[in-house]
């Protein structure tokens, strides 16, 4: 759907604002999120303005989706992880 693609290209747009707006992140913090900002903006847009593809429903395509879950899914994790507050030590 083209709308989710809009509203995928401003969250891209917003993070990479946000990136440098938040003035409390580290240099490496700032950087990948405006990277990741602009990444996702780029492709966002890409993804809206382009006209469906008959042919896209493919091995290459479930593939791309399959392993685009699993980072999505594994970097949660990790963010939630590394997040988590560790037990102090009685």
């Amino acid at each position: 759907m083209k709308a989710l693609s809009w509203l995928n290209f401003l969250l891209g747009v917003w993070l990479t604002i946000a990136a440098f707006a938040l003035s409390a992140k580290t240099g490496s913090v700032m950087a990948a999120e405006g990277v990741g900002g602009v990444v996702i903006s780029v492709l966002a847009y890409a993804s809206a303005v382009s006209r469906p593809n008959a042919a896209a429903h493919t091995a290459a395509t479930l593939n791309a989706t399959i392993v685009g879950l699993a980072v999505l899914v594994l970097g949660s994790a990790n963010a939630i992880y590394r997040h988590t507050p560790k037990p102090k030590d009685a």
